[in-house]
């Protein structure tokens, strides 16, 4: 695991240079840290249980991702969390990836380019949660709110959602 980062940009590096992402959950609804692998084109093995896979799949890209049904145990009195089938998965797809990285990293780019060109921005998010509060788009002239840099981050949404004014939206 990483150390907290307070900084975006030194977070976004320090995720761009990793060989491979994990994401291993049971039941995943967002998956922030799926988010963060694709927008760094980091090679991601992601749980088939999870709500992000699940949008690859619909979205006929999922096999850009190295997908793994996670067995483990719901019980919360037992312990592992994970069956051996589970290490033994996913050691299985880090050493595929680890064969060649170069086509690891190209899957990645394409998956990545496969969900910015279906829209899939942390912009649009911003915009599209807005939209869900029934608040218009902040003002672009206050400040850049929102980054049209498809390598940003969900910093920046939340980065824009900070500085709303929302005494501006009370009136």
């Amino acid at each position: 695991p990483m150390p907290y980062q307070e900084d975006r940009e030194a977070l976004y590096r320090e995720v761009a240079g990793s060989s491979v992402a994990l994401m291993l959950s049971w039941h995943e609804g967002f998956g922030l840290t799926g988010w963060e692998a694709i927008a760094a084109e980091v090679p991601l093995i992601v749980s088939e249980q999870s709500g992000l896979h699940t949008l690859l799949y619909d979205e006929g890209i999922d096999s850009f991702a190295y997908g793994l049904t996670v067995d483990g145990s719901y019980d919360k009195d037992e312990h592992p969390n994970f069956s051996d089938s589970d290490r033994t998965k996913v050691a299985n797809l880090i050493l595929q990836i680890a064969r060649a990285p170069d086509a690891a990293r190209k899957r990645a780019t394409h998956l990545k380019t496969h969900l910015v060109g279906r829209g899939f921005t942390w912009a649009k998010a911003a915009r599209d949660f807005l939209t869900a509060l029934g608040l218009p788009p902040p003002p672009t002239d206050r400040r850049n709110l929102v980054s049209t840099d498809n390598n940003t981050s969900i910093g920046d949404a939340v980065g824009a959602a900070r500085v709303i004014d929302y005494e501006h939206y009370l009136r």
